[in-house]
């Protein structure tokens, strides 16, 4: 074993100092709350089998738009029978073409950035805020 570079005082043997915070016959109370009982430990929650209630995909009833919709097909919005009908977005006054994805609790949008992809190969999105509307187009209505 190689001598320490700082030599220790004359009839010190031990290499451990004691100091009041370490004591080896005395646990600290932090190491006596790690070691023993956990009183704050609980169980983890077991996972959910199915989804929420909010995200299971139902059968379109009525002519009344779900709150959020969206046109990816692997987002939990996605409806594919209610994206076969033509459906209308206004946002702050103003019709949308170039909707991707819409809240009307929330009240915003995501909209296409241009022509730029992310590394899947889904459009890039900006979130705009504001008041929604969403409506289903009728052929009569224009």
């Amino acid at each position: 074993m190689a001598p320490h570079p700082y030599p220790s005082p004359k009839g010190f043997t031990s290499t451990r100092v004691l100091t009041p915070a370490f004591n080896p016959k005395k646990p600290s109370p932090t190491l006596k709350r790690l070691y023993g009982r956990r009183t704050c430990w609980k169980p983890p929650l077991p996972l959910p089998l199915a989804p929420p209630a909010s995200r299971v995909k139902t059968a379109f009833m009525t002519d009344q738009l779900p709150d959020r919709l969206c046109v990816d097909p692997d987002s939990p919005f996605h409806n594919a029978d209610l994206l076969q009908q033509e459906i209308g977005v206004r946002f702050n006054g103003v019709e949308k073409t170039n909707v991707e994805e819409y809240c009307i609790s929330e009240g915003w949008i995501k909209v296409a950035a241009g022509k730029a992809l992310d590394r899947k190969g889904k459009p890039l999105t900006l979130k705009l805020k504001g008041q929604v509307e969403a409506w289903i187009k009728t052929p009569d209505a224009g």
